[in-house]
């Protein structure tokens, strides 16, 4: 297990493979081959095939982590147990790196781009992403003076989707020439959804955004307009759900490496994800069964208070403060939440952990705030553990393709990369996990120590 994840100082190191990236430049055209890349191919075309030529295909998984702000991937290599970070279009993304901005623009005449236009007046698309499960960041972009027979923001995530996937599949035959060459490739691959949204008809939004993007993948460039594209995605839902993509937790997927750590206790942890735009946090309880490790998520919560969303706000005293006040009633309410649904050894820890991970782990107003909500909320009163803030603690190796410093915010893409089946085994969701009832004595509780326990004093 620990090697398939990569996660231990023992994996084994694999040198990138030099190649030649052929791009897709924003209006659909491949950049030209020079003179000698066209001689080298020419000659590899030239000789015969090896006698022992393997004609089984390849199996690549692909874990896509399609952010509020910033998307991120990663290639699994299943018969040479490698792994890759995908680095991105720099027409696309302004520098090639494995951080792709999470936006789309719609010029004038509802064109819709994967890079901004230079010759047309556009408008900036972002946070498509929560828009599909309903939750509004900023100002809604919408096509002037077009009808649309689909939800115009499940159309530019699908199509953000399909144009990441077709990205993804070509960098995969740049790193892995020799090893893709004359041989069929078996995709699948996982895309993260937040925990509160997973099993629910939000998920099955993202289902079918999985299936249209696979759908018009092939089919489309990194211009199209908009009435197109809805014409795409009104024939992709008469195709059946794709099955061999799927959404799968943030936070599990995240969380893989330390619950497959033979060091990591068993107990109870709270996890936050601190995003551009969003905070998805979840209380789980971890166990092994018979050896095997093994995840119960009994609460979980996605509210749009990111880094992002405090930054903006710093300039605003006030709003900065309600802001706070809710990143902090969102972890009371978490914490409080799960204590009514564990059993009894809840109080058996020394402490909580409480692991930070994501783009903004490190933002102080963030960490203060959940911090504060132990003692601001009297949780010591309510037989919680005191909180132990700390960055998510994974040891990673055997990737190629991460810089020092980034592994935080790539855990997620790492985590998706595993294909199904092969992680810690996933006990519950919080709605299968019911509050626990409690005795005569204690349903005598003042309903102002209730308030305390999730808004404090204040």
């Amino acid at each position: 297990m620990k090697k398939l994840l990569g996660w231990f100082n023992g994996s084994k190191q694999h040198p990138p493979i030099e190649t030649e990236v052929v791009e897709k430049n924003s209006e659909g055209d491949f950049v030209a081959l020079s003179e000698t890349q066209e001689k080298n191919v020419k000659e590899e075309e030239s000789q015969p095939f090896p006698v022992s030529w393997n004609q089984d295909p390849a199996e690549i998984h692909i874990g896509l982590d399609f952010g509020t702000s910033y998307t991120k991937a990663c290639l699994y290599f299943l018969e040479k147990d490698q792994r890759h970070i995908v680095h991105w279009n720099n027409a696309w993304s302004g520098g090639g790196g494995y951080f792709l901005p999470s936006r789309l623009w719609l010029d004038s005449d509802n064109v819709l781009h994967m890079a901004m236009p230079s010759k047309k007046q556009s408008r900036e698309i972002r946070y498509f992403k929560m828009a599909v499960a309903g939750e509004s960041l900023g100002a809604r972009i919408l096509p002037v003076g077009l009808k649309l027979h689909s939800d115009p923001y499940r159309i530019y995530s699908a199509f953000y989707i399909a144009r990441c996937f077709d990205w993804i599949e070509r960098h995969a035959a740049s790193i892995e020439p020799a090893h893709l060459k004359n041989r069929d490739i078996v995709w699948s691959g996982n895309i993260g959804v937040p925990i509160a949204y997973f099993d629910t008809m939000a998920s099955y939004g993202y289902r079918e955004i999985l299936t249209v993007s696979r759908f018009m993948q092939d089919k489309i460039s990194d211009s199209e307009p908009l009435e197109r594209l809805d014409s795409l995605y009104q024939a992709a839902l008469k195709e059946s759900l794709v099955k061999t993509f799927l959404p799968v937790p943030e936070l599990y997927a995240e969380a893989c490496g330390l619950f497959s750590d033979y060091h990591t206790p068993e107990g109870y942890y709270t996890l936050f994800d601190v995003g551009g735009g969003t905070v998805d946090g979840a209380v789980m309880h971890f166990e092994r069964v018979a050896g095997e490790p093994q995840v119960n998520f009994l609460t979980a919560a996605v509210k749009p208070l990111g880094a992002e969303v405090f930054e903006a706000s710093k300039a605003n005293g006030q709003r900065l403060l309600d802001l706070q006040s809710q990143l902090r009633y969102q972890a009371a309410e978490l914490i409080m939440e799960a204590k009514q649904k564990a059993q009894a050894d809840w109080c058996s820890q020394a402490s909580l952990p409480i692991e930070m991970c994501g783009g903004g782990h490190a933002s102080r107003l963030h960490v203060e705030t959940i911090h504060k909500t132990y003692s601001e909320n009297q949780h010591g009163n309510c037989g919680i553990p005191p909180y132990k803030v700390e960055d998510l603690q994974t040891q990673i190796s055997g990737v190629d393709g991460i810089q020092p410093g980034d592994e935080l915010r790539l855990l997620i893409a790492l985590g998706l990369s595993i294909p199904e089946g092969q992680g810690p085994f996933i006990q519950g969701f919080p709605h299968e996990n019911p509050k626990i009832t409690p005795r005569e004595r204690e349903c005598r509780v003042d309903l102002d120590d209730r308030q305390r326990e999730l808004y404090g004093d204040g």
